[in-house]
């Protein structure tokens, strides 16, 4: 079993962690560019992508792939709750609520529960305290992936996401 962490949004990453070991073994970040989206499946490597939809679909897809190439089923999903406020533009707000849908269809196309933490939730349970930070969430990401072997790109989006992922893992381990 295999554990998906995305970090949403317009700019974001999603994580797939082994269950057996916690590691990460399959990262993908995204951020616009031009008319549609720039996505990196590792460093230095990008492929154009029209629209977040389809970064999503991308998600859905390597992420079943990257599991079963270590003898694993994706067990669930944890996506990042997030909350709109006035202080963003209409473009953000409409691209973040079909991300979010998408992010459903991820689990159910799946067959793997959703789990939505908002920050604090997941940082209480990952790192002791939900008031965590987004700079101490990415060290300590970071470190725990140099220690599995996995260099993690530079992004902070990223390296929440494997956190969010390890959150997915502690949800269904007390289920």
């Amino acid at each position: 079993m295999a554990h998906l962490g995305i970090d949403p949004g317009r700019t974001g990453a999603a994580v797939l962690i082994s269950t057996e070991t916690g590691a990460v073994v399959y990262a993908l970040e995204w951020k616009p560019h031009g008319d549609g989206y720039s996505v990196r499946y590792e460093p230095g490597k990008r492929q154009p992508v029209p629209t977040l939809l389809d970064v999503m679909a991308l998600v859905a897809v390597e992420s079943v792939e990257a599991a079963e190439e270590i003898g694993e089923t994706l067990e669930a999903v944890a996506v990042e709750a997030f909350y709109l406020t006035g202080q963003r533009s209409g473009r953000t707000m409409i691209t973040s609520a079909e991300a979010r849908g998408v992010m459903r269809e991820i689990a159910s196309f799946v067959g793997a529960p959703l789990h939505e933490p908002t920050p604090s939730q997941w940082r209480r349970a990952v790192m002791g305290h939900g008031g965590a930070k987004r700079a101490e969430a990415k060290v300590r990401a970071k470190r725990a992936a140099a220690n599995d072997g996995f260099a993690l790109c530079g992004s902070d989006h990223a390296a929440e996401a494997m956190l969010i992922a390890r959150y997915a893992r502690q949800q269904e381990a007390t289920c």
